[in-house]
């Protein structure tokens, strides 16, 4: 989002940068020519500058996130603490019938 913000608002500077704000029009008898002003910043310009507001707080939460998740998994192997998952396949037969069981833990 930070890189795409940024692009868009690059994007629409440099449109208005190099259009001079003249449109030509032309019919088949009457070419004539409109000036216009540029129009700067445009919606482009806006969705930028929020998509890069946004992705500060996204980029720092994640930093986080996966910091803590490292360090927890660190202190989880050196303490020896070992959450293993023991999946089971019992076979049950009772009076009703016969029937497989799958415990995932």
């Amino acid at each position: 989002m930070l890189i795409e913000g940024l692009g868009l608002v690059t994007e629409d500077l440099l449109v208005a940068l190099t259009t001079d704000g003249d449109n030509e029009f032309s019919t088949n008898e009457n070419p004539f020519s409109v000036q216009s002003e540029r129009n700067f910043p445009t919606a482009l310009s806006y969705l930028g500058v929020v998509a890069v507001v946004v992705a500060f707080p996204i980029k720092i939460g994640f930093s986080k996130k996966i910091k803590n998740r490292v360090t927890d998994y660190n202190n989880m192997t050196a303490t020896g603490s070992h959450r293993s998952n023991e999946n089971k396949l019992d076979f049950i037969t009772n009076s009703s019938g016969i029937g497989l069981r799958l415990t995932l833990n």
